[in-house]
């Protein structure tokens, strides 16, 4: 009992089962509280509401919108107690057709409400007047209260011209996206009408009066979509709320999928720690040990001792089996979940099958090495055979800090090689500068921006303007502009080269904006004739064709054309950017740069990284305690056992070679 009341051991027992408990709960915990607050915000934004309506984007005859009479015939149905419309648009910032801003959801101008709140300036009034969000000002260079923005509603559209009058930053129950980094543009009515957008709602919040279910009002409302617009969906809140938080928050799923992959090894390593620190007191407390079982180690019969290490084994062998199908069908299907779980169980596998596989390879080398040739090593051997259980507990211990050690390493040290490849992927272009006329001659420009600090090399590419048919228009005739891209003129230029792995001259490469899937065959029409192609969707180029298919489209005829910059480095330096811009200045060309994106997805990773470094670090610490703790009941042992043998009239020389010996043999196994 003493040796338990002992306030070193004891204090040390204590802080490493207080650190198991506490990485397993700060796993889940981080986990589920970003799963909560992912929820919170889908629940948000569909209000009081029991029932959604969705339009179908994809509709042409409402545009995809709801229609109104669909509005009226659902607002006089039984049971409804109110409507409440979402109106949302979409537009471009409008750089010659480059397409290179992206994206901007359009909102009516909110109320300041909740988590809706006014950062700077005020709320827009008048039809050329628009309110920006946060995310909207990091994404355009310079932008902000008294600037000018032009947009257009398509790339059929014309332009129109709107000033910046305030930054609003949205609530999640304004909108049915992110409000960190989603771009937004707040306008009037009458604003979003001279942008060319439609006042149709693309949503509608139902809720049902007191008395009614929401699976009696979804059933009204499916019966009169169907009547007046069958392509619109009804949804309960709930399922709503369920499909919206599955699809929020890309960086949010990349942590949650991160600690689900951690919160298992947390597990594993948290109960060896603790079955370890256990095992030490109660071997402390053991005062007496006779000389037989400090020789031999055999406190129970040897072949209750084997069937007991023969099932452990057989089931070890089943778990290590299924882990690594687990694996191998994880990265089959990438599913990280997979391969986080088959590691957890290959390594339980290994470290049940132990006590037999070390008894097993111990008893080999003795029978191989003699005791006569290599006396040392064979009674080391026959050491490590009558005491598997003490062997199995440091080599698993080893396994796991090694494990843990090599994980926190090599993923720390290859984050910055694999989130410039990444990087690169999505954005193989530094800098995008145009649109230069069919009778602008790029060749002064070029030299003129090669000449740059930090411009490592620069290319004019053709861009052609052409109509597209079997695209997102139901067959519908639509105007494109491609980038006519020779690959080996280009590929010094670009910092990623797997878009240009699948283009040829029956390829259009376009990336995932277009809202075009893969594999759908399209027609391209230019003044010269027309090309069918199949589209392979691709990061970073926008639309892209050969050359050979351009001389098709257009023939001979003179084209517009953009030059792409590399500039020096990893392409992370903004000095580049803002020497190519006063360079171009007042000539009526545009510069855009992928710096903003790049930025924003390496301090998403870069967060996450150190995240996982921290609770990997703290994995080590306690697998490293596990260790000591199960060295110290191996001390504890020899302790004796080096008494027994001394008193037998064996040499310190003797003990120490065959302490070594035996420690080798352990660590190689």
């Amino acid at each position: 009992m003493p040796a338990l009341l002992n306030f070193r051991r004891t204090a040390a027992a204590l802080v490493a089962v207080a650190m198991s408990a506490a990485l397993i709960a700060f796993a889940f915990i981080v986990s589920d509280s970003v799963r909560t607050k992912i929820t919170e915000n889908a629940r948000a934004s569909v209000g009081d509401a029991d029932v959604v309506v969705l339009a179908d984007p994809r509709d042409d005859t409402a545009g995809g919108r709801i229609s109104e009479q669909a509005v009226q015939k659902v607002s006089a149905l039984a049971g409804v107690a109110s409507v409440r419309p979402y109106v949302e648009g979409g537009v471009q910032v409008d750089r010659s057709g480059a397409n290179q801003g992206g994206g901007l959801v359009v909102l009516n101008v909110p109320e300041l409400t909740g988590s809706t709140r006014l950062v700077e300036g005020r709320l827009p009034r008048a039809d050329n007047e628009i309110a920006v969000s946060p995310s909207l000002m990091k994404r355009q260079e310079g932008l902000g209260v008294g600037s000018d923005l032009t947009v257009k509603a398509s790339e059929d559209a014309s332009s129109t011209t709107v000033n910046v009058v305030g930054v609003v930053q949205p609530g999640a129950d304004i909108t049915r996206y992110d409000t960190d980094s989603t771009p937004y543009i707040f306008a009037t009515g009458q604003a979003q009408a001279a942008m060319g957008l439609p006042n149709d709602p693309a949503v509608l919040y139902v809720t049902a009066q007191e008395g009614t279910s929401d699976k009696e009002l979804l059933g009204s409302v499916t019966e009169a979509l169907a009547a007046e617009q069958p392509s619109a969906q009804a949804y309960t809140a709930s399922d709503i709320i369920t499909m919206r938080a599955e699809s929020a928050d890309a960086a949010g799923s990349r942590t949650i999928n991160l600690l689900q992959i951690i919160a298992p090894v947390c597990v594993v390593v948290s109960g060896i720690v603790i079955a370890t620190t256990f095992t030490t007191l109660m071997a402390r407390q053991a005062t007496q040990v006779s000389p037989l079982v400090a020789l031999t180690g055999q406190t129970a019969g040897q072949e209750s001792l084997s069937r007991r290490r023969v099932a452990a084994a057989v089931a070890g062998a089943v778990v290590a089996v299924l882990g690594l199908g687990l694996i191998q069908g994880g990265v089959a299907w990438r599913v990280l979940q997979m391969i986080g779980t088959g590691a957890v169980m290959a390594v339980l596998g290994i470290i049940l099958a132990l006590p037999l596989l070390v008894v097993g390879t111990c008893r080999l080398v003795g029978s191989v090495c003699g005791q006569v040739r290599r006396p040392i090593l064979h009674l080391a051997a026959r050491n490590l055979a009558r005491n598997p259980g003490r062997a199995a507990a440091t080599t698993a211990s080893l396994l796991v800090s090694v494990a843990v050690a090599a994980a926190m390493s090599s993923g720390l040290s290859s984050v910055a090689s694999s989130l410039q490849a990444y990087a690169g992927y999505n954005t193989p272009v530094d800098i995008t500068v145009g649109e230069l006329s069919a009778d602008q001659d790029p060749s002064s420009t070029v030299t003129k921006i090669a000449a740059l600090d930090g411009v490592e090399s620069v290319v004019s590419v053709p861009w052609l303007e052409v109509k597209m048919t079997g695209g997102r228009q139901n067959g519908q005739e639509e105007s494109l502009n491609v980038a006519a891209v020779d690959k080996e003129k280009v590929s010094p230029i670009l910092r990623s080269r797997e878009a240009l792995e699948t283009l040829d001259d029956q390829v259009l490469i376009l990336d995932r904006t277009y809202d075009i899937p893969d594999g759908t065959t399209v027609t391209l029409t230019g003044s010269a004739g027309s090309v069918d192609l199949t589209v392979r969707v691709g990061e970073g180029l926008g639309a892209a064709v050969t050359s050979a298919v351009a001389d098709q489209l257009v023939g001979n005829a003179p084209t517009a054309s953009i030059l792409w910059v590399r500039t020096s480095g990893d392409g992370s330096d903004q000095a580049p950017v803002s020497a190519v811009r006063q360079a171009v200045a007042g000539t009526g060309l545009y510069v855009a740069d992928s710096q903003e994106s790049r930025t924003g997805f390496t301090d998403q990773v870069r967060q996450v990284s150190i995240a996982i470094g921290a609770m990997l670090v703290f994995t080590l610490f306690i697998a490293l305690s596990g260790l000591a703790n199960t060295i110290n009941v191996s001390v504890l042992e020899r302790i004796r056992e080096i008494g027994v043998l001394r008193a037998t009239g064996a040499q310190r020389n003797e003990i120490r070679r065959l302490l070594i010996t035996e420690a080798w043999g352990a660590w190689c196994f």
